[in-house]
């Protein structure tokens, strides 16, 4: 095997001396120890049994000429590495150092599966609730819902093409019924609703968008003030959006009526 010339590379303001070849760089094991103040021939011992750690030994030219072989650590595993290592055993110059660069390799980790999880979670939700593409245009939205709205909101409707007004009503109802991350997935694919062109054709099952629909016209009809509408929608949706089932607005409907 004939030797690779030793390069270094910058890593994290740090100089580190490497080998490149096809599978990529690495990094001979021992100058990080050295730094580090750590035993470089235990630390190898510890990768070899590490599933997580590509290691090698390498032949390299180091700076005085000479040709050695080398225990070399993949770049891939380099900050995994460090993540490991027991702060309190390497030498004070360093320790403050590595304890800042675990600190953000943990924050690292935790943001990539975090927002992973979410991810899944929001891609379960699209795939239970919406159609890739839109369906056929059909009503949704009920006469008598902005018929309601209207008398909440004080304003002059008696029936036809929904009014202008009625746009912003719409969305945060959607925004409640469906949560926002499906409702901003459906306005991602079709970012200019025309009035053939609706948010709501992309439901999956459009008869329960319709029953849900259907709980925020008896909640409009049952309350006084905007606000309580509003508070009330949420209250019942806040758990699990587009749910279906009339019990919690017909209660207090005939709660309402007891009064």
């Amino acid at each position: 095997m004939s030797a690779a010339d030793l390069v270094t590379i910058d890593f994290h303001g740090d100089e580190l001396l490497a080998v490149q070849d096809e599978r990529g760089v690495w990094v001979p094991l021992k100058r990080p120890c050295e730094a580090l103040g750590l035993d470089d021939s235990k630390q190898a011992a510890r990768l070899k049994t590490k599933a997580w750690a590509t290691t090698a030994v390498m032949a390299a030219v180091g700076a005085d000429g000479k040709n050695r072989e080398m225990f070399c650590l993949h770049i891939d595993s380099l900050p995994m590495w460090l993540a490991t290592v027991d702060a309190s055993r390497v030498s004070d110059v360093v320790r403050e150092k590595l304890e800042r660069y675990q600190v953000e390799c943990a924050a690292v980790l935790r943001d990539h599966f975090v927002r992973k999880v979410t991810r899944d979670r929001l891609q379960e939700r699209l795939d239970e609730f919406l159609l890739e593409r839109a369906s056929t245009h059909r009503v949704t939205w009920k006469e008598k819902l902005v018929l309601a709205m209207a008398r909440l909101y004080g304003h002059r409707f008696e029936g036809g093409r929904h009014p202008r007004w009625m746009a912003g009503v719409q969305e945060r109802i959607y925004r409640i019924v469906w949560g926002d991350d499906v409702y901003e997935a459906c306005k991602a694919r079709n970012p200019s609703p025309r009035f053939d062109s609706n948010h709501h054709q992309f439901a999956k099952h459009p008869e329960l968008l319709d029953q849900d629909l259907e709980i925020a016209h008896v909640l409009a009809v049952t309350s006084v003030t905007v606000e309580e509408f509003w508070a009330r929608l949420e209250w019942h949706f806040k758990r699990t959006p587009m749910q279906t089932g009339f019990q919690l607005p017909v209660a207090r409907k005939r709660a309402d009526a007891a009064e």
